[in-house]
């Protein structure tokens, strides 16, 4: 495990401290673990363009999961989470932009 500056040691979801760590050999992007309150992220996110999104993706499955969507029956986790990656967050960042203007 090791430290990166631009990453933060944690963030707050949902009242929640989860802790963010970084492992050089995750073999996924990032993961998070509900029982630890961590979210994982690899060594190889860090200083690419994959950073941004893998947490932002990992912080939403913090939310689910904090706020109890996650343990519905039939739900589909990841599929929900890959809409909001693919669907909902550029559409969310294309607002952004302009309101910031």
């Amino acid at each position: 495990m090791s430290e990166h500056p631009r990453i933060p040691r944690s963030v707050t979801v949902g009242g929640q401290v989860v802790k963010i760590r970084v492992v050089e050999d995750l073999e996924d992007w990032g993961q998070y673990d509900y029982d630890r309150q961590t979210i994982t992220l690899s060594g190889r996110c860090v200083g690419s363009k994959e950073l941004i999104p893998t947490l932002r993706h990992e912080m939403t499955h913090a939310a689910l999961w904090i706020g109890g969507v996650a343990f519905m029956e039939g739900m589909e986790e990841e599929a929900v989470l890959r809409c909001l990656d693919a669907v909902f967050w550029p559409a969310w960042e294309r607002v952004r932009k302009r309101l910031e203007k």
